[in-house]
């Protein structure tokens, strides 16, 4: 029968009827090659230059696996990272053999995870080991059914960080970090060194007013201080949430969102002209007075009757957390966006994605805040250095 090509596996085990053999006897004289016949029906299997398939050593399995631990690597990008590993440079492994040894290490997390009653049992587990011995917080909601719905923990260090820098907490969520469906929380300070700090991680299922000020009340109970001032984007829940927790701080509003907001509806009443009525809007948020803001934002209301109602309804109404007369009057160290948020939603989505467990995700986000202690430390180092050298 006539096989097309492409249907025709060729295994390494393939019948060839190749007679090409060598036969090794022993007798009292030791070992004696009697037939050695080196003629083949067949190309050779391993081409000239090649190498030979050899059973992976355990240093090279431990390597690779730990590299199973990144949700999104690919075999390929881990042949290149190891390739000039000393393991790897006179043993080299074929593809599948890494793609394989990677299966086999993500499937043993997943069959432990398992083992565990799950990834939330998991993360409870791990949190109620780390909080008796490394001084770790957390907190568990949970709905009528007795299922877990969010859960909020902090690092021994990061709550000492929410105890020394409570003036400010920039808050964001971000999706499709787990393959749960839960959204990914995240609290920053900023520290004495001006740098953005992760204080607390949540993952909840709901973004009601209940949850987000369940979420607050977790960081204020734990830290024991409220914070000063808290910079969001304007998501209706969040806001009730905030004045709900914490009435007496100061809530003020991410100005890139701000902005985008505007040029959305500015666009849809203006068409392509925004650059005249941005000057005027720019030149009234930079009002260095309430008094100066009252007088300028009367003439951009004048110049541009078509956005009135967008701009009182929206804008007008909550000067007080955007304009410039009001939050220069309030210590935000400087920061008027959420950005230092969105870079840390950018970094998490490097190294989890919506096929990632939560127990993966968890320790990664463990991990990242593991980092930013360590470039802190190094930071304290090089300032020591500079001032040993200076005196």
């Amino acid at each position: 029968m006539t096989l097309d090509p492409s249907d025709h596996r060729r295994g390494h085990s393939t019948r060839v009827g190749c007679l090409a053999h060598v036969n090794v006897c022993q007798n009292s004289g030791g070992w004696h090659v009697t037939v050695a016949d080196f003629e083949h029906n067949h190309e050779p299997l391993i081409p000239p230059g090649g190498s030979i398939t050899r059973t992976p050593t355990k240093e090279q399995q431990a390597i690779i696996s730990d590299y199973a631990k990144i949700p999104k690597i690919k075999r390929s990008q881990v042949a290149a990272i190891v390739k000039n590993h000393p393991e790897f440079v006179h043993k080299p492994l074929e593809s599948r053999q890494i793609g394989n040894i990677l299966n086999y290490a993500r499937k043993d997390a997943r069959d432990k995870i398992s083992a565990m009653g799950g990834d939330f049992n998991a993360i409870l587990t791990t949190l109620q080991e780390r909080a008796r011995t490394e001084g770790w917080k957390y907190d568990v909601l949970l709905d009528d059914a007795n299922i877990i719905i969010a859960i909020w923990w902090q690092s021994g260090t990061q709550n000492e960080l929410g105890k020394c820098f409570h003036d400010i907490l920039l808050n964001d969520n971000t999706y499709n970090r787990n393959n749960c469906g839960y959204v990914l929380n995240i609290g920053i300070i900023i520290d004495s060194s001006a740098k953005s700090r992760n204080v607390f991680y949540t993952l909840h299922a709901r973004e009601d007013v209940a949850t987000h000020s369940w979420v607050l009340q977790c960081y204020i109970k734990h830290t024991g201080f409220a914070f000063e001032a808290f910079g969001s984007d304007r998501a209706a829940a969040l806001i009730r949430s905030v004045a709900e927790v914490s009435p007496l701080s100061y809530h003020f509003y991410c100005l890139h969102h701000t902005q985008g907001n505007v040029v959305k509806h500015a666009r849809q009443h203006l068409g392509g002209s925004l650059g005249p009525f941005f000057q005027d809007f720019w030149a009234t948020y930079r009002a260095v007075s309430p008094e100066e803001f009252e007088r300028l934002w009367k003439r951009l209301i004048s110049r541009y009757p078509s956005l009135k109602d967008y701009l009182h309804r929206e804008l007008y109404s909550c000067r007080e957390q955007w304009a410039w007369a009001w939050v220069s009057t309030k210590f935000t160290a400087g920061v008027r966006t959420t950005g230092r948020v969105e870079s840390e939603n950018r970094v998490s989505k490097e190294f989890a994605g919506a096929k990632t467990s939560a127990k993966q995700l968890f320790d990664l986000l463990n991990e990242r805040t593991m980092q930013q202690t360590s470039l802190h430390l190094q930071r304290v180092r090089d300032v020591r250095v500079f001032i040993l050298a200076c005196s």
